[in-house]
Parts: C-alpha cells; structure tokens; sequence
C-alpha cells in the first residue's frame, strides 16, 4: 500500500517559479525564424507553437502579458517571461490544470496511481 502520509509531504505545490519554467519553451517558436539556416527542427517550432497556445488562451486580453505575447516575434526576454508567468499565476483554471499535470507526474515517478497520491487517507 502506498504511504498516503509520504505524499502529502512530497506533493509538488505550483508555483510561480513552476510556471516560469514551464513557459520557458515559448522561444522555442522564435526558432521558426532561424529557420533552416541554423538546422532548427520542426519539433522546436512545435514545441514553441504548443506552449504559445497555451499560455495565449490563458492569460486576459487586457493584460500586459497577453500584449507581449501579440507584440513579439523574436523570443521573450527573462523580464518578459516573468510577467507572462505572474499572469498566469492569477488564471486559477490554469493553475488547477498544471497542479493536476505535476500530479499525474509525482505519482508516476513514487509509482503509485493518482488516486493514490492524492488521498489522505492512512
């Protein structure tokens, strides 16, 4: 049986930092305009279009991240990022689902099922 009591300790709480990294992969689209000039694989271009659609239909219309993400075509600088990833800190839908992602993942690394990592139960 799995030591429910050990997960509660060992459970991953998201945060900003988390989200940081996770978008991270943004400027993998800014590959696209390198092109094959420098051999940049159509799996980075993915990667960056991928997480652009994530974070651009979780951020508000209004906000400066959702600006930044409309006004750059050449990668985002750390500032950038950090802005975008404080954004999406406040989209709460957005933070349940990357909560529920590094979930699936802790429970799969302790081998257990996420049912599992997720009871309090003894």
């Amino acid at each position: 049986m799995f030591n429910t009591k050990f997960a509660e300790t060992m459970r991953t709480i998201i945060t900003v930092k988390h989200i940081f990294n996770r978008i991270q992969s943004l400027n993998a689209s800014s590959f696209k305009s390198m092109g094959d000039k420098y051999g940049v694989s159509k799996m980075h271009e993915n990667i960056g279009d991928n997480a652009y659609g994530e974070v651009i239909s979780n951020v508000q219309k209004d906000s400066l991240a959702y600006k930044i993400l409309n006004s750059n075509n050449g990668g985002y600088s750390v500032k950038q990022l950090w802005v975008i990833a404080y954004e999406l800190m406040k989209n709460e839908s957005y933070v349940v689902m990357v909560q529920r992602e590094q979930d699936e993942q802790d429970a799969e690394m302790y081998g257990c099922t996420l049912e599992e990592w997720l009871s309090d139960e003894e």
